[in-house]
């Protein structure tokens, strides 16, 4: 049996996959924001302009997140 990996070595791994798992998401809201502003989202159009800029404002601080956490992943 290979011996265990180190603590740190644990915790980089997972600081790395929660990183890429809210890139992912951040990446999900960037095309759920532009579908959204080309109207093939069932939204009014009123609100239309509201609702794509706060999809596309969470899909930054999701992506300002996943990469803090990669930044943090790949420091001793």
């Amino acid at each position: 049996m290979p011996p265990a990996p180190a603590p740190a070595v644990q915790r980089a791994n997972a600081q790395r996959a929660t990183g890429m798992a809210i890139l992912g998401s951040a990446i999900a809201l960037l095309v759920m924001a532009t579908l959204t502003w080309a109207g093939l989202l069932p939204v009014g159009d009123g609100i239309r302009g509201w609702a794509t800029a706060g999809i596309a404002i969470a899909a930054v601080v999701d992506g300002v997140i996943g990469i803090y956490f990669l930044r943090a992943s790949s420091q001793p």
